[in-house]
């Protein structure tokens, strides 16, 4: 048997503070939990949780990173937008991750190109929508439509559930899946809106200074 060295050691320690800031960060969210409560959940110090992850912003990209993975593979089986379907749903039951997500993808956009929420966010778009746009194409309706009315409507539906998310951190009222889903009919009965053309710009009535004007 292969002896495990100090690399796999150190991503197993990954794997453990990363499995328990998950559940730390589903519960407090990302405001209110400390590196110093997810160390103390694995037995270690802030110190040497810091040591595997160099910042709290790193460790958080990774936390969200290692969410999308499980997401993943919890439904590796079906196509990227009944997954997508199924991730709404589920988001209601962690509202902390959901906090986190929001403002990790706000900040990412806003911040340094350098910082770890911009990568991740940079990445994860990227990704997801390349991963979505595939799977509608592939979707019945949809082969005989140019590519890029599939990535707009992944876009489209990305969009939307990120902006759900957010209202629904502050109304819990507001039903995301069904909202999204709706979309998605829409877009799938008829595929994206076209982009109209802006009106023509009139030239703006002027007064006749002899007041010769018909009436």
């Amino acid at each position: 048997m292969a002896r495990r060295g100090p690399y796999a050691k150190s991503r197993a320690v990954r794997e453990t503070i990363l499995s328990a800031a998950l559940d730390v960060v589903a519960v407090r969210g990302f405001s209110d939990a400390t590196v110093a409560e997810i160390a103390e959940a694995v037995e270690m110090s802030k110190a040497g949780v810091l040591h595997h992850f160099g910042s709290r912003d790193e460790l958080f990209a990774a936390v969200l990173e290692h969410r999308d993975e499980r997401n993943n593979e919890l439904h590796k089986h079906n196509d990227a937008v009944d997954a997508m379907f199924a991730v709404i749903d589920h988001n209601t039951d962690v509202p902390g991750l959901v906090a986190l997500f929001s403002a990790f993808t706000a900040g990412g956009a806003a911040g340094s190109p350098a910082s770890a929420a911009h990568r991740f966010t940079a990445e994860r778009y990227d990704r997801i929508v390349a991963q979505l746009a595939d799977a509608i194409a592939h979707r019945p309706g949809w082969c005989d439509r140019p590519h890029d009315d599939a990535v707009e409507a992944a876009r489209l539906l990305i969009a939307a559930t990120d902006g759900l998310q957010t209202q629904w951190l502050v109304n819990r009222s507001v039903d995301m899946a069904a909202a999204v889903r709706n979309l998605w009919a829409a877009l799938d009965r008829g595929g994206p809106a076209p982009v109209l053309a802006a009106p023509e710009a009139q030239e703006p009535d002027v007064p006749d200074p002899h007041g010769t004007a018909q009436h």
